[in-house]
Parts: C-alpha cells; sequence; structure tokens
C-alpha cells in the first residue's frame, strides 16, 4: 500500500492517469527502470503489463507480463508488431532517441480506443543556465540526444486521431514539496543540487492524450 500511495502522489505519469479515471487492463511501459514496474502493477495489479527498454534489467515479472529488449533507434518500427494497448507510458525516453517523434508516432498507433498515452521529457529551459552545482543541465546526461517540441508531438498525436488532454511544464504537489529538501540533502552529500528542482523549476514538459472511443 506504501508503493502504490508514493508511486500516485509523487510520480506525474501515475497522477495523470488516476485523475483521469484510467483503468487499463493492458498497459505498454517505454523506459522499465527505477521500479517502473512494480509501481505501475502496485496500481494497477489487474493489468497485463508489457515494458520495453535498451537493457534488460532483469526484473522479475508475473507470468502475464512481458518485456521486450528493443534499440528503439535501430528496430522502432517492430512497435508497430505490438498489441494495443488502454495505457501508455514514455516517461523520459523521447530524449535518449534520435528518431523519438517516429516512436511517439508509432506509439499513438498502438492506443486502444479511449486509452491513454503519457510522455514526460526535458524541455529546452535545462538548457537555458550555464551548468554549475545549483543548477541541472540537458547534457548533464550524456546520452540525452534530441529536444522534442510539444507542439509537433500534439500535432502528430491529433493526426493520429488523438485528443490533447494536458500539456507542457508538469509536477505533482508531493513533488513540489520534497524538491528543496531533496536538493539539499543531495548537495550536503557532495552530489551537487542536480536534477531534485526540475519539475519545480517547471523544466519537464508533458503531454497526454487518450484516443476517443
Amino acid at each position: 500500500m506504501q508503493t502504490k500511495r508514493y508511486a500516485l502522489l509523487i510520480k506525474p505519469k501515475f497522477w495523470k492517469l488516476f485523475l483521469a479515471g484510467a483503468k487499463p487492463t493492458k498497459i505498454l511501459d517505454l523506459g522499465i527502470a527505477n521500479r517502473s514496474y512494480n509501481e505501475t502493477k502496485a496500481l494497477f495489479p489487474g493489468a497485463i503489463y508489457h515494458g520495453i527498454d535498451f537493457v534488460d534489467h532483469r526484473i522479475q515479472m508475473h507470468d502475464q507480463d512481458r518485456f521486450f529488449q528493443l534499440d528503439l533507434e535501430a528496430n522502432a518500427d517492430l512497435l508497430a508488431s505490438l498489441d494495443t494497448y488502454d495505457a501508455i507510458i514514455a516517461n523520459h525516453v523521447l530524449e535518449h532517441l534520435q528518431n523519438g517523434d517516429r516512436v511517439f508516432d508509432l506509439l499513438c498507433k498502438r492506443l486502444r480506443p479511449g486509452g491513454f498515452l503519457y510522455v514526460e521529457f526535458p524541455s529546452i529551459k535545462t538548457a537555458y543556465k550555464k551548468k554549475n552545482r545549483l543548477n541541472y543541465h540537458f547534457h548533464d546526461d550524456p546520452t540525452h540526444k534530441r529536444f522534442y517540441s510539444i507542439t509537433a508531438l500534439a500535432n502528430t498525436a491529433i493526426e493520429n486521431q488523438c485528443r490533447v488532454l494536458s500539456c507542457g511544464p508538469i509536477s505533482t504537489p508531493l513533488k513540489d514539496l520534497l524538491a528543496i529538501p531533496r536538493g539539499i540533502v543531495s548537495t550536503l552529500n557532495g552530489k551537487g543540487w542536480g536534477a531534485a528542482t526540475l519539475h519545480l523549476e517547471r523544466k519537464i514538459d508533458h503531454l497526454f492524450l487518450q484516443k476517443p472511443t
């Protein structure tokens, strides 16, 4: 229960699905590190879970759930062969891809009528200031490859007969509340401020959409 409550209250991807009243029976999750599988199953225990990642994190899954190890830059078109889903989540995946716009287009096509798609990624604001101990810069992560435009992605969603429910900077009340204490702890541990306040500073963008029934 604690895992369920924490994941729901602090993570925007779950917050949005919860507020929209989503009750998915089949979920596709891209980028499944950082406890994503366990948290998603805690929130939606009855849903079938399919996870995609470039790396096999050796996560133990229930029999009905599946993991696909997939290089989305080299083999994005394989997404077209997947089933359709009630909920699709791509949380901080696009910025690691040169072809994130193509991947997003394919994800829209895998969405069932009535289903929800949530994507989250760093905004261009993460490159506004010079890197220092109190500021996270987009290029602090060497695997970041591209910025993505909310407008361009939203238009792709519309072309795929999806409705944009919300977009732009994203956070949750609990994430904002904990941002400063986390930044202080990180700095005291010698790691610098890091990414602790990115959501609080509204430097993380999202797009949340639904395919009409």
